[in-house]
Order: structure tokens, then C-alpha cells, then sequence
């Protein structure tokens, strides 16, 4: 037999392996959803809201003085959700002002509600904090920011829902 007439005969062995390859391919591509994790589960599952960054002017508070703290957060998700950049109140730290993105009205000195950011957009937060005197218990305080899902749907990575930044509290307790 000829060296070119061999390659065009496929062996039963060849055969096999190819359809048991191809039997591979099929089954991985079942399989796909099951092997997303992460930010790339999220998206598919629709609505993942989280906090990218937060960012204070100064960490480090005399008495009285205002900090500005800005936060970034983001939409993942592949739809538009109502939600809401909530800041916690905390021990050390008064709320003073929130600033929205888009325009958008604060609910309060630590409540910026959005209607429906589209996916993959970024907005910006801004807070403005008043430190209050160091205690012999607080020394420091930590602002934290969440982002809340308002239509009621579970987010599917709570886990980037929240940031904080620690604030370090001196001067006249």
C-alpha cells in the first residue's frame, strides 16, 4: 500500500478517538454555564450592583473637619435595576452631604437613590463627613458604602456590594 492511500483511509482507531473528542467538545459546551463563576455568573444572572472604589480626601481628621469622600460604584449586571449608594452612619463620622451623579437628588445627607443606571455605567457618590472628637474607646472610624438592589432582586455577588475607608480621628477629645 502506498504512503498517500493511507492517509486517505482512517482507521477505526481514529475514528473512535474523533468521535470520542468530538463527544468532549459537546459536553464542555454543555457544561459552560456551570463553569462561569464570579462577575461572569453575575452578569449572566442579570443584576450584580457593587462598590468599585472609596476614596477619602484625607484619612486623617482633626476635630470638626470635613472630609470628602468619593465612591465609584457600577453596574455589572446586563440590565438596568433601581438602586441606591447608601452611606452607613458611624460612630466618629456625621454625615453632612451627599452629591449624585446624573443630576440626581440625595434622599438625605447619606442616601443617593438612582433610577436605572444601564449596564456597565460607572457614577460617582460624593459625601462630605464631619469627624467628631477621638474618645478613649474611638480613636478611628470607618465610613462604609453599600449599594442596595431596589426592585427586590437578589444580587448575585453581594460580596463587592460594600467598600469602606478607615478615618483616623486626633485632636481635643
Amino acid at each position: 500500500m502506498s504512503t498517500e492511500s493511507r492517509t486517505h483511509i482512517a482507521s477505526p482507531g481514529r475514528r473512535s478517538r474523533r468521535r470520542r473528542v468530538v463527544a468532549l467538545a459537546l459536553a464542555l459546551a454543555a457544561s459552560l454555564p456551570l463553569l462561569l463563576s464570579g462577575a461572569a455568573q453575575a452578569a449572566a444572572a442579570g443584576r450584580d450592583l457593587a462598590v468599585v472604589s472609596v476614596k477619602a480626601d484625607d484619612t486623617t481628621a482633626t476635630t470638626g473637619q470635613l472630609v470628602t469622600v468619593t465612591v465609584v460604584a457600577v453596574n455589572h449586571g446586563r440590565g438596568q435595576v433601581d438602586q441606591a449608594v447608601i452611606a452607613s452612619d458611624v460612630a466618629g463620622l456625621t454625615a453632612r452631604s451627599a452629591t449624585c451623579a446624573f443630576g440626581v437628588s440625595p434622599d438625605g445627607p447619606n442616601d443617593c437613590e438612582y433610577g436605572a443606571p444601564p449596564s456597565g455605567r460607572r457614577f460617582t457618590t460624593t459625601f462630605v463627613v464631619r469627624a467628631a472628637a477621638p474618645t478613649g474607646h474611638i480613636r478611628k472610624a470607618t465610613f462604609e458604602v453599600c449599594t442596595t438592589n431596589l426592585s427586590g432582586q437578589a444580587d448575585p455577588v453581594p460580596a463587592n456590594n460594600c467598600r469602606s475607608v478607615t478615618i483616623h480621628l486626633v485632636g481635643r477629645r
